[in-house]
């Protein structure tokens, strides 16, 4: 349960801020491209589309760190013989 805990204050640590980043490049554009230049009976169209954007960006994003996690944390020793990592 701890090693859980940790685990996701490192996860935290370590994506929150290249997130946090990312979020405050897209949503001020979204924003000023939608108050400016969408009519307002599009509107919520254009922000549905940009949030499925957003969505799929951070379900890539995780699922790349997800993997780039498992990959490091799977590696196979020297001492350990290969056919125990084969699947």
């Amino acid at each position: 349960s701890s090693d859980a805990i940790d685990a996701l204050v490192v996860k935290v640590k370590f994506n929150f801020l290249h997130t946090l980043i990312a979020d405050c490049t897209m949503w001020p554009l979204v924003n000023a491209i939608n108050f400016r230049f969408i009519p307002l009976n599009y509107r919520p169209s254009f922000v549905g589309l940009a949030q499925l954007i957003w969505q799929t960006y951070l379900s890539t994003a995780a699922r790349l760190n997800n993997e780039e996690s498992l990959r490091n944390h799977s590696q196979p020793s020297m001492q350990e013989p290969l056919s125990d990592c084969v699947a």
